[in-house]
């Protein structure tokens, strides 16, 4: 039988711990959001179309490590890791279609219709 004087008197309340890792959640959510490339462009700061997706990348991949750093938002690993990986295969996608291959392939200058709407 457990008794008081065996719990951790620095445990913090269920409630502290979800409240912590809703606003984790939340705050690794908008970072990897529109919300900072809206804020640096409307206040004129800079403009994050160049580097938006790089910017992206960095921010998840620390949000990922963070989760293995930090015991209290282990829990969303997974999260970061998903939203972190739609940037990434968006950025190899786009490196892709760069590509001569695919250009060769894919491309309008091949002699095949590749928009059959017209």
């Amino acid at each position: 039988m457990a008794t008081t004087s065996s719990i951790s008197k620095n445990a913090l309340p269920l409630e502290a711990v979800n409240g912590r890792l809703i606003a984790f959640a939340w705050l690794g959510m908008l970072l990897l959001s529109r919300l900072p490339q809206i804020l640096l462009s409307e206040t004129g700061v800079i403009d994050p179309a160049g580097w938006q997706t790089w910017w992206w990348i960095v921010i998840g991949a620390v949000l990922i490590t963070l989760t293995y750093l930090w015991a209290a938002v282990r829990p969303l690993r997974g999260f970061f890791l998903v939203l972190t990986l739609i940037y990434v295969i968006s950025a190899l996608l786009g490196w892709l279609g760069q590509t001569q291959i695919w250009n060769s392939w894919f491309g309008e200058g091949n002699g095949r219709q590749t928009n059959r709407l017209h």
